[in-house]
């Protein structure tokens, strides 16, 4: 009688030891195959990197703030546009300084409008990006950040207020 226990207990227990083990494998080559079948997107940052040095091109002015841009791809007729409004002072001179990351190897395009007038649109083809913007009329513009060719992309955009010269 005890004999017959202990083969019904190791038949059991060897069941049980299997089924587990089969699912354990299961379970292991689904999530290999679910990491396999869905590709890891790698995001690059921008980070304080980024703002070390597009406050390279203002460091003999006033540091005013920054902007963190972050866009998506899109198409390249509407490409996707992140857009700021400032109020910017009559007779100052501005600086705009833009660093791009360049693992995205995304160009940043600025404009620089109001609700009448295109005052300056900026696309010289280099990832970091600096001008001046001697302001004629204080009032609220907006600045509008878009990546060439409607890549993804990501940029830190820094204002400055310089020495009117």
């Amino acid at each position: 009688m005890q004999n017959r226990k202990n083969k019904k207990f190791c038949n059991s227990f060897f069941n049980a030891d299997f089924a587990l083990k089969g699912r354990l494998i299961y379970l292991v080559s689904f999530v290999f195959i679910l990491s396999i079948a869905i590709p890891v997107e790698v995001k690059a940052q921008c980070d304080n990197s980024l703002k070390r040095e597009a406050y390279k091109s203002i460091e003999s002015g006033t540091y005013l703030r920054d902007f963190r841009i972050s866009l998506p791809g899109g198409r390249a007729k509407n490409p996707p546009t992140d857009e700021k409004n400032i109020i910017l002072n009559k007779g100052s001179r501005y600086r705009f300084s833009i660093a791009s990351d360049p693992l995205l190897e995304a160009i940043p395009v600025i404009r620089i409008y109001d609700s009448s007038t295109e005052y300056i649109t900026v696309d010289n083809g280099t990832m970091s990006v600096h001008f001046d913007f001697v302001c004629n009329k204080t009032q609220v513009y907006y600045v509008s950040v878009s990546f060439k060719n409607a890549r993804d992309g990501c940029c830190i955009l820094m204002l400055g207020l310089m020495e009117s010269k």
